[in-house]
């Protein structure tokens, strides 16, 4: 018999994947967007260790949203070496967020024996009650 810790541990992760998921809006391209992480632009790179970025205090008490551009450098092993903010919206807020997660992702390993670049969004959205 499977306790209610169990149950309830779930329940909660599911609610957190669920929230992870429904961050993707309309308004990125759906055609190269993570299917659980709020982030677009990953291309053909397959993302096997995805570490979700986390939502500023500061940005979460004042309900603001926003995103960064990133430049990551990934190696052939797929480990990031480098991982650099292009752009943001508002800027100063989420930047250290998305790095802090992306430097924590792991990429399949390429056939390639150099470096290869990737420049993702990453979106971060509250989700309004209707």
């Amino acid at each position: 018999m499977k306790s209610t810790f169990y149950f309830s541990c779930r329940k909660y992760i599911y609610y957190v994947l669920l929230l992870v998921s429904s961050n993707i809006g309309a308004q990125e391209p759906e055609e190269d967007c993570h299917p659980f992480l709020p982030v677009c632009g990953l291309g053909s790179a397959i993302l096997i260790r995805p570490v979700a970025p986390m939502y500023p205090i500061e940005a979460l008490r004042n309900k603001i949203e926003g995103w960064v551009d990133l430049q990551i450098r990934i190696n052939s092993v797929g480990i990031i070496v480098d991982v650099k903010v292009l752009n943001s919206e508002p800027a100063g807020l989420f930047e250290v967020a998305a790095q802090t997660a992306v430097k924590h992702w792991r990429f399949k390993p390429s056939n390639e024996a150099s470096d290869y670049v990737l420049t993702p969004r990453m979106f971060w959205r509250l989700e309004h009650n209707k």
